[in-house]
């Protein structure tokens, strides 16, 4: 009812959450991540990756890039081409999804969300869930991600 009424919660000190799920019967580990305008940053770099370790993320990106930090302790690479089984490859441009992988084959962790990565997206809220899954983590392996590997510190 306050959404609707539009009373929102504007302490600086709430920008973030992360909420763990357990569903009954499931073994699955499931992390939800949310951010507020009042973040500033982004979810990816900002609040996933340190969670998690680096991580390779498919996001539509225009405008102001985020530059990847490889002296990053997490640092968080961006698909340039995506290629699904072996015949249908499509650059990051002409796809809209949000999603993310982690690189370290012994944390499989994949997430799928709602916000770009770039730096208009800083200003706005979003979020993804992450899902602990070694069978979801292979499958998300099958769309092979080129990412743009910077080779010197920025």
């Amino acid at each position: 009812m306050q959404v609707i009424n539009k009373q929102y919660n504007n302490d600086p000190s709430k920008t973030k959450l992360k909420q763990s799920l357990a569903v009954k019967g499931v073994s699955t580990k499931m992390d939800v991540f949310a951010k507020t305008h009042l973040f500033n940053d982004d979810l990816w770099a900002g609040f996933v990756a340190p969670s998690y370790g680096s991580l390779e993320v498919e996001t539509w990106r225009r405008g102001d890039l985020i530059p990847t930090v490889c002296n990053s302790p997490n640092p968080v690479f961006d698909a340039q081409e995506i290629k699904v089984g072996g015949s249908a490859q499509f650059s990051y441009t002409k796809d809209h999804s949000k999603y993310g992988r982690t690189v370290d084959a012994k944390n499989k962790v994949v997430c799928i969300g709602d916000i770009n990565r770039m730096t208009s997206q800083y200003s706005r809220g979003g979020g993804t869930v992450c899902i602990t899954d070694a069978d979801l983590w292979k499958a998300y392996d099958l769309i092979k991600e080129i990412t743009q590997r910077i080779l010197k510190d920025l």
